[in-house]
């Protein structure tokens, strides 16, 4: 029997609950076996870990318990009890006589392809039984399937009732606790969804099966970082290659309910067991998709589906297995184009309006009409609407239609004209067949010129009335979000857009034409504020302007500024418009230049810099999931986290490059695929997002300094001569005023991989020629490369020397230099290494 103290947890138990032994523990509560006195039976009772205990608290503890107890069904484990105050609080359940299936595993490796469904069908009825209650459990894995008497019974709903509940509290989510378990955990779970429903415990479920038929779950990794992103991105390995005696069938109904967009798994975890029974006894399925293209493409002929968005990048499609890219809908009518292979007509592009007055009057309304159709469009759920940024390069350098279609893969095009008819304007749209050029439909309309805001309706009323005709099916466009009410406001807000373009478009070439742009934008949307005060939109635009201003301020405290200007009108666009997705964009974005301009010397104000910038920027992306450009900013954002957040980093990266393969920042965007996956230790996806960025972006060099770390990073014996090459390139790649560090940086990297190869008087003598001083290396950047040659040559107490020197004059750059524990493997059990990493296990 366990002794209480006064101060024990366990005292507020009460005298009810006699405190036999412990059973175990986990990340969320520790399980004892007890007695219940008043019945005299064995139970076993669940005290939930602390920090839980604090972020749930312990009414709502209580109530949500009390909710739980009312689950009744023959495979749950049902809750008798709960009680407790403050940091302790526990709940009682039955104490089961058999073993979990994590045990039946750990003994058997696999089970029968019977068993497996059997089982899988008992835990799915249970679960679709709680689902339809309200109750996601959230953490469905083999240690939560217990096996009495033969028979699956889930366990731990009690504490399922209350994480769904508790999930989104910030208190739980700074304990780091983890609510689901990486080698089971839903993309979307991973994620941090508000959202998650049954599918999500559908996900895991399917993962539970996988393993009772291969013996492993379907991914492994050597960190949980590293195991998410694998649920995020990899491709699911097929059950037949290791147990060919599983039929297609089953393998189809499994990696349906593996797939990485919930709306592609089946719609309720019923439809799951429902469909694993008509497998296992013969019957057909469609429900294959995962196991090959023909596989996928049987599929899309037996059910139709949501069409969701193709990632393009450049002008070549490529499927994305880690979003369930590449379903199809009824009516998608693929064709080929002239340089071969299928374009999907619901692939569409909108050229921007041409503007036809002789003297450009009418641009600004151009491109506002333009850029209103794009974002109705993509609201669209059956259409892949190509960005702004996908079309912008043919605003500057008009083309014909079936040239633009051509390089963008676009089945359909539209294209429309504005031009001068008196006192009105006259507004064209035609819609094309992209890949023949030929002119499917036509219209026009005119529109006073004193109510130009009714030609952004009209245009949306004719594109949704001659896509109906085109594709023989309802399209619906609905009202723009933060929309204009004054034609007068609307009209100044794309003046000063038109602006807004003209300075980015001077950049730093001519920084006071460019200033003088933003100015005349900003006086623009200042009027427009004044006649529509209802209108957020203006506010956000001028915060964008002073962002921008912001960045290309040279001094520090001009810097900081225009970086306070433009949070107070953030905010007020915010109080006027407070699901604004480019108003939260925008202030986390300034919170993040804020903190990367190094404007605040306070740890504590950095860190609520971080913190304010990720809150603003989830908020964002959840008003607007396609919002790429803040999902590219969270992504660096996930970096400037104590400790990084490299999951986080690489998962928000893919999800910008989903959204808009031709984000304006696309480069950073792979550059944060290329370092997510090489701090993770994911290779093969370095790999390939190094040879992407340099295959789009060639002139940058550092897509080229990414293939120098390839090969040692592979452990793959070097070309040499290839190495130099490459080096080179980095080199003459270089920006003039940095060249000399560029080179040095290259030298050292192909140090790394010479000492790797074995050819360490080669390694030395480069090192020797490339390391870094005061005088070349002020802010020693090469510390780290340098660190990393010295540990490949077996010097380890002088790479040691070089990270403790270098962390303490750069302390804030511990968790980042450290975060590549791949990199310092040879040092792991080195005692002095593992107190400058902070290791204590």
């Amino acid at each position: 029997m366990i002794n209480r103290t006064d101060d024990s947890p366990l005292t507020v138990l009460g005298e009810r609950y006699r405190i036999e032994r412990e059973l175990g523990r986990g990340g969320m509560a520790t399980v004892f076996l007890a007695t219940d006195t008043a019945v005299g039976r064995a139970v076993a009772v669940k005290v939930l870990n602390p920090d839980l205990a604090a972020a749930v608290g312990a009414e709502r503890f209580h109530r949500e318990i009390h909710i739980a107890t009312r689950l009744a069904h023959p495979h749950i484990l049902p809750v008798y009890d709960s009680g407790g105050t403050g940091a302790t609080l526990y709940y009682v359940m039955p104490l089961v006589e058999g073993e979990s299936l994590r045990d039946r595993l750990r003994r058997e490796r696999q089970l029968s392809i019977e068993e497996s469904v059997r089982i899988s069908c008992e835990v799915a009825n249970a679960l679709d039984y709680a689902h339809r209650q309200g109750i996601v459990h959230r953490d469905i894995k083999p240690e939560n399937i217990l096996l009495e008497a033969g028979q699956a019974v889930v366990a731990d709903f009690g504490i399922a009732r209350v994480t769904s509940m508790a999930a989104d509290d910030p208190v739980l989510t700074q304990t780091g606790m983890s609510l689901g378990t990486p080698a089971y955990m839903s993309p979307e779970q991973a994620l941090g969804d508000k959202s998650v429903n049954g599918r999500a415990d559908q996900y895991a479920l399917a993962c539970v099966t996988y393993e009772m038929l291969v013996g492993e779950p379907p991914f492994t990794a050597p960190s949980a970082q590293a195991l998410m992103a694998r649920h995020l991105n990899a491709p699911v390995p097929l059950i037949t290659t290791v147990r060919p005696t599983v039929s297609e069938g089953l393998q189809d109904v499994i990696m349906r309910g593996l797939e990485k967009v919930p709306a592609d798994r089946y719609p309720t975890i019923g439809d799951y067991a429902a469909a694993l029974a008509a497998a296992i006894n013969g019957e057909t399925t469609a429900a294959r998709r995962t196991g090959g293209a023909g596989a996928r493409a049987a599929a899309r002929r037996q059910r139709p589906r949501r069409m969701v968005r193709v990632l393009a990048i450049g002008a070549v499609a490529v499927a994305s297995t880690a979003a369930g890219i590449g379903a199809w809908r009824v009516g998608h009518r693929p064709v080929v184009s002239s340089a071969g292979g299928a374009v999907d007509d619901r692939r569409v592009a909108v050229l921007y309006f041409n503007d036809l007055s002789s003297d450009h009057e009418l641009a600004f309304l151009a491109d506002g009409l333009t850029e209103g159709l794009i974002e109705r469009l993509r609201e669209v759920q059956s259409l892949d609407v190509l960005s702004r940024d996908a079309v912008a390069p043919f605003r500057a350098l008009p083309a014909a239609a079936d040239s633009a279609a051509h390089a963008l893969r676009a089945g359909t095009v539209i294209a429309g004209s504005v031009e001068p008819a008196g006192e009105k304007v006259k507004v064209s749209l035609r819609l094309i067949d992209g890949p023949s050029g030929a002119e499917f439909r036509d219209a026009s309309f005119t529109v006073p010129r004193a109510a130009l805001i009714s030609a952004r309706d009209s245009v949306a009323d004719e594109t949704a009335r001659m896509l109906r005709a085109f594709f023989g099916e309802e399209v619906e466009l609905r009202a723009s979000r933060e929309e204009a009410h004054d034609a007068r406001a609307w009209a100044l807000y794309q003046r000063a857009e038109r602006y807004r373009k003209d300075g980015d478009l001077q950049g730093a070439g001519d920084a006071r034409a460019a200033e003088g742009a933003y100015a005349s934008a900003d006086s623009l949307l200042m009027l427009a504020r004044v006649i529509d005060p209802a209108w957020g939109r203006p506010e956000a635009l001028r915060a964008q302007l002073a962002l921008r201003r912001a960045r290309a301020s040279a001094a520090p405290a001009d810097a900081a500024r225009w970086i306070e200007a433009g949070l107070r009108l953030a905010d007020t666009a915010l109080v006027i418009e407070p699901r604004s997705a480019d108003a939260f964009e925008v202030r986390g974005t300034l919170r993040y230049l804020r903190l990367t301009r190094n404007l605040s010397a306070d740890p504590n104000e950095e860190r609520a810099l971080v913190r304010g910038a990720e809150a603003d920027l989830r908020n964002a992306t959840e008003i607007n999931p396609t919002q790429a450009s803040a999902l590219s900013t969270l992504s660096a954002v996930d970096y400037r986290k104590t400790p990084p957040d490299l999951t986080g980093a690489h998962i928000h990266a893919r999800r910008a490059l989903e959204a808009d393969a031709y984000l304006a920042s696309a480069n950073d965007v792979l550059w944060a695929l290329v370092t997510s996956s090489y701090d993770l230790g994911e290779h093969d996806e370095a790999e390939k997002w190094c040879t992407e960025g340099h295959r789009r972006f060639p002139g940058e060099a550092r897509f080229v300094l990414c293939q120098l770390y390839i090969g040692f990073m592979k452990g793959a014996r070097p070309d040499i001569p290839a190495l130099w090459a490459a080096a080179d390139t980095v080199v003459a790649l270089t920006p003039t005023a940095a060249r000399a560090l560029g080179t040095r940086r290259a030298q050292l990297v192909v140090a790394v991989s010479l000492a790797a190869s074995g050819r360490a008087d080669s390694a030395r003598h480069v090192l020797e020629r490339a390391k870094g001083d005061r005088t070349t290396d002020p802010d020693d950047e090469l510390a780290g490369p340098e660190a990393l040659v010295r540990v490949r040559l077996g010097q380890h107490a002088e790479a040691i020397r070089i990270l403790k020197l270098y962390l303490s004059d750069h302390p804030q750059h511990r968790a980042g230099l450290l975060r590549n524990t791949w990199w310092w493997s040879d040092l792991e059990n080195d005692p002095e290494f593992r107190a400058l990493a902070g290791i204590t296990r």
